[in-house]
């Protein structure tokens, strides 16, 4: 890849970074159609340290359950 892709894949990396995972796909998917420049992003975003991941989304919804005494907590008693 030359000079000029890296500064798209900086600003699309910028600009989904931050995003929920359930957004940051269709976000790129609108942004760029070039599948090296993606894929780099991707990459990027698999090995950034401020990916949300399965367990920082889920530990809201786990707390709210178990105040409520519903969900899989329920289950364990």
């Amino acid at each position: 890849m030359d000079a000029g892709p890296y500064h798209l894949v900086e600003e699309l990396f910028l600009g989904s970074a931050d995003l929920p995972l359930h957004e940051r796909e269709r976000f790129l998917s609108g942004s760029c159609s070039d599948l090296m420049v993606l894929a780099e992003v991707r990459s990027l975003l698999a090995h950034d340290g401020r990916a949300a991941g399965v367990l920082t989304e889920a530990i809201p919804v786990n707390a709210a359950a178990l105040l409520l005494g519903t969900g899989i907590w329920a289950l364990l008693r």
